[in-house]
């Protein structure tokens, strides 16, 4: 008894053993990263456009294949919701209810129809054609349902809906800034890109009412980009790549004295342009761009550039 008994605790012990040796020696040939070395991050998807097809419809085709939205009819229900804010703001709200109920399954699918109130924003250099293969329809079009028939969704939990860093929500984005402009304005767009030439530079000047640096330092970032010192400006782009290229400035024209500064320092030229899709366009398309972190405009231009350029989107200071 007392021999069969060791050698029971005899084979135990070689088992335990093995196993140790075993798990020791995987862990000698499994890879792994340093203490303090981070896991890599994935790398963004291919490109859909390029550069140099700023305002061609083949970007806006990419775009409407990548979406690939379910064949009409469009749901007999629909919501609607009243516009917050600027038009960027109103961007982001589309692309949170599109992503919410117009791309949604079978069961929580609906229409989404803008009320006029939306007309200032959307109402002239879209395709509203286009805009309906998404099942977002404009209630001043002639023969639209009317919004008052549709279920109201609070402005504010739309606007600030989760996913801006999803990449299907930057997808929306740029189906929604690049794939639902009329041909029109891609001509005209595709030439205020030309004419500043192929390797410029793009500045987002945002003050945002006053509230640029508190809103920085809630978010625990510098506001440097708030005071638009000169020197602040020159040394940002120069650390993104930018040598002599032409610079076109984007402004809410709140402090046009420190914009004035940039401008001579710089040798930049001020768009003038009074709807922001123009300016949008030519800070999507700039070589080099520096943005304003909590600015909505800045954001949409960063979703949209990291999804048509992809891999190729350089010479961004966030």
């Amino acid at each position: 008894m007392r021999s069969t008994s060791s050698q029971l605790l005899g084979s135990v012990l070689c088992c335990v053993l093995l196993i140790i040796a075993a798990s020791s020696w995987l862990y000698c040939v499994t890879p792994r990263l340093p203490a303090n070395q981070p896991a890599s991050k994935p790398p963004p998807p291919p490109a859909l456009c390029r550069r140099s097809d700023a305002g061609a419809r083949e970007c806006a085709l990419a775009l409407h294949r990548e979406m690939q939205w379910a064949p009409p009819p469009c749901p007999a229900k629909c919501v609607t919701f009243a516009p917050y804010g600027r038009f960027n703001n109103n961007v982001r709200q589309v692309v949170n209810a599109v992503s919410e109920f117009s791309a949604a399954g079978a069961a929580r699918r609906r229409s989404v129809v803008l009320p006029p109130s939306f007309q200032h924003a959307f109402g002239e250099h879209f395709d509203l054609a286009q805009l309906a293969q998404a099942c977002v329809f404009v209630g001043w079009a002639p023969g639209v349902r009317q919004h008052y028939a549709c279920e109201p969704v609070d402005w504010k939990r739309i606007f600030h809906k989760a996913g801006l860093l999803e990449h299907r929500h930057r997808t929306i984005t740029a189906w929604l800034l690049l794939g639902t402009v009329s041909d029109t304005f891609q001509r005209q767009s595709a030439a205020n890109v030309a004419a500043l030439g192929p390797d410029y530079s793009g500045l987002h000047a945002r003050f945002l009412e006053g509230e640029c640096a508190k809103r920085h330092r809630q978010l625990g970032l510098a506001p440097s980009i708030c005071d638009l010192q000169p020197g602040f400006v020159a040394a940002a782009f120069k650390a993104i790549g930018h040598v002599s290229q032409r610079m076109v400035v984007c402004t809410d024209h709140q402090r046009p004295a420190q914009v004035r500064a940039v401008l001579r320092t710089m040798n930049a030229t001020l768009s003038h342009h009074t709807h922001p899709l123009w300016d949008f366009m030519l800070l999507v398309y700039a070589k080099h761009f520096v943005s304003n972190r909590v600015s909505t405009f800045s954001q949409n231009v960063l979703a949209v550039r990291r999804v048509v350029f992809g891999n190729a989107t350089i010479g961004v200071l966030k």
